[in-house]
């Protein structure tokens, strides 16, 4: 038991830091880590272990290519995740006042 549980942690670490993933196929994974028999758990270890090892060749040659890349992508992902958060910001703001409206 003892060993499907690191197995389970590792698969957790690999959901992470996979980026092609969406977060609902990595969140849909999880769920299911605890039903997946031992066995499974391996074979999926694995592709997910080349699928990290794809990802930082990928990573690797674009940074090559461009040796600002990486800040690059990491101010792209802030400015999207500042615009995300105005937006449900503003959202929940809306709901709140529809709220107190109907009241």
């Amino acid at each position: 038991m003892a060993q499907k549980q690191k197995l389970k942690t590792k698969m957790k670490k690999y959901l992470t830091n996979l980026y092609f993933l969406k977060s609902e196929e990595s969140e849909g994974i999880l769920e299911r880590l605890d039903k997946m028999p031992e066995k499974g758990l391996v074979e999926m270890l694995n592709v997910l272990d080349e699928a990290k090892k794809k990802q930082d060749e990928t990573f690797k040659k674009l940074n090559e290519a461009n040796p600002n890349f990486t800040d690059d992508l990491k101010k792209f992902a802030n400015q999207e995740y500042e615009k995300v958060t105005v937006e449900i910001t503003k959202k929940e703001g809306e709901d709140a006042e529809k709220l107190l409206d109907d009241l």
